[in-house]
């Protein structure tokens, strides 16, 4: 039980990262895509 618990909070850290790393891309891209928007406009 203990070692499934250890792979549990290891998966819950590098899906938080993963979350987290998507969001981020996520947001950079629609401020790129929003600039260029308002460039071609």
């Amino acid at each position: 039980m203990t070692m499934i618990r250890r792979v549990l909070s290891k998966v819950k850290i590098v899906l938080l990262a993963v979350i987290t790393v998507l969001v981020f891309a996520l947001t950079v891209l629609a401020a790129q895509v929003g600039d260029s928007a308002e460039l071609t406009v």
